[in-house]
């Protein structure tokens, strides 16, 4: 179970210098608006709501739930389920969840939705090497053969198809914080994480740990 939670726009990648002066690959996620809505107990879980991205172009029900606690409406909205533990259970309703909710060092889980690349084929889509291109090779980039003959005359659940590629949600685990700007608000994070530039992203507290360590 989760103990802190932020939700930002990923806004690229660029690169840091560590203690030991080795360069480290971090994607930059901004974080300047994110809020706290609600706050309730349900069957003993503690749960909280924070919503992101300022907007004005909700519907009544959405824009009147903001109204109702005097909080500009936001495009993002999410609920939780955080420890006992969590610091934000000590945050009032309306107030701003920033960056330094985290620290340099923690070890966090990003999640996001991954680029959309369309309707793709087995060999983009799956990684297939394909058929010969010369010397009467006519399978090329087709998928060939998908399944058994008589026995069993089907095709098994799972097979590698061409479908829609990319588009899901997607969570990397164990990244570490390398930076945090607060004027700016914007969090340093090891690695990359899902996504494109001006996605939408959630960073948690890691649910294993940190698999170094």
């Amino acid at each position: 179970m989760m103990d802190k939670v932020l939700l930002g726009k990923k806004e690229g990648m660029t690169r840091v210098y560590n203690d030991e002066n080795e360069a480290v690959p971090v994607t930059v996620i901004e974080s300047t608006d994110c809020v706290l809505v609600d706050k309730r107990e349900v069957d003993g879980k503690q749960i909280v709501q924070l919503a992101f991205d300022k907007t004005d172009n909700l519907n009544k029900p959405e824009a009147g739930q903001f109204e109702s606690r005097g909080i500009e409406p936001r495009r993002v909205i999410r609920e939780f389920v955080v420890s006992e533990d969590s610091p934000l259970l000590e945050v009032e309703a309306g107030a701003e969840v920033a960056p330094q909710l985290f620290e340099v060092g923690d070890t966090v889980d990003v999640v996001g939705v991954t680029k959309g690349r369309g309707f793709q084929g087995v060999v983009k889509r799956w990684n297939f090497s394909g058929g010969p291109d010369s010397h009467g090779g006519r399978l090329g980039r087709h998928t060939g053969s998908i399944g058994p003959s008589a026995d069993p005359s089907r095709v098994y659940p799972g097979k590698k198809m061409p479908g829609r590629y990319g588009n899901k949600r997607k969570t990397v685990q164990s990244l570490t914080i390398e930076k945090i700007i607060d004027d700016k608000g914007l969090l340093l994070v090891s690695g990359s994480v899902p996504g494109s530039e001006g996605g939408t992203v959630v960073v948690h507290s890691a649910q294993k740990g940190d698999i170094d360590g």
